[in-house]
């Protein structure tokens, strides 16, 4: 997209941090999901599609960078929505978004049945002259994982660039973990470069062992997994993190939101402070994005 914002974050006990900022990227409010978008409109376009459909609950980025890309491309786009415990009625600025630009949104519950949900919609769609393509592949969610991973495979060879260019090399790149495909796309992009640089995923939502075997759909590599900040799940947050990401932002005038990035960094700067990682060159990605940042700003303050 276009040159990699790289700059140090801080110093934490015997390492250095730096963060590159991906939340500043220009599309669609920014966040890796920005990136990724761009790849799947690409191939739905060079499949003759018309229609994108996705899915994701309120906060999730991928749909509102969905909707606005598809609303920019000309095409439409419906999300299939599920529901997390407690937020049936949550309004954010995601979902907003996604309701401005003109996406469908077709309300579904989490589990087995979404792939029931995903079948009715591409039947509909196509049953009324349109061309759907679902992001995530068939309606269980797999064969589009390569398209998923390869804007960060991109991105690992623009760090290798960017590592040659400055003179800095990094000890280890750190990433929030949701669904994988970004994890992978950096860890196949650093092996495709022959650069064996430890990337470690931080577990935002499920349990290491699920993660794992969704990762295996992206990457045949070997991958490392924590979940010291999972706090038992999607969302879930404790005083400590928010005070951590007050101090970010005062700081360093960054905005970490606490679902993704937030997470993962305050999870990065316990394992550190704690003994873990030192004498290390830390790059830290910070895939969030504003919305859900600004989202974020009443837990941190409150």
């Amino acid at each position: 997209m276009e040159t990699l914002a790289i700059h140090k974050l801080a110093d934490w006990a015997s390492d250095e941090v730096y963060v590159l900022r991906e939340d500043l990227l220009p599309l669609a409010c920014g966040g890796n999901k920005a990136r990724i978008a761009l790849k799947l409109i690409e191939d739905a376009k060079s499949k003759g599609a018309d229609s994108m459909v996705g899915y994701g609950n309120c906060r999730s980025n991928m749909c509102r960078v969905l909707a606005m890309l598809s609303a920019r491309a000309g095409m439409k786009c419906t999300i299939i929505a599920p529901s997390e415990e407690g937020d049936a009625n949550l309004e954010t600025a995601n979902s907003r978004i996604v309701r401005l630009c003109g996406a469908k949104v077709v309300p579904c519950e989490k589990g087995p049945g979404v792939s029931s949900v995903v079948e009715r919609v591409m039947s509909e769609i196509s049953s009324a002259g349109g061309r759907p393509y679902y992001v995530f592949g068939n309606s269980l969610g797999e064969g589009n994982e390569k398209v998923l991973s390869a804007a960060y495979e991109e991105v690992a060879t623009g760090i290798c660039k960017w590592e040659r260019e400055s003179g800095i090399f990094f000890d280890r790149v750190v990433v929030a973990v949701g669904t994988g495909s970004t994890y992978a796309g950096l860890l196949n992009g650093f092996r495709s470069m022959s650069r064996d640089v430890p990337v470690t995923g931080f577990t935002i939502a499920r349990d290491v062992g699920t993660c794992l075997k969704a990762m295996a759909r992206f990457t045949s590599l070997p991958v490392d997994i924590r979940d010291d900040s999972l706090l038992g799940g999607y969302g879930r947050t404790t005083g400590e993190q928010m005070r951590f990401l007050g101090d970010m932002l005062s700081r360093h005038a960054i905005l970490f939101d606490p679902i993704y990035s937030g997470k993962a960094l305050w999870g990065l700067h316990r394992l550190i402070t704690a003994g873990e990682y030192l004498d290390e060159r830390v790059l830290f990605v910070h895939t969030g994005s504003l919305p859900l940042a600004i989202d974020g700003l009443e837990a941190i303050d409150g």
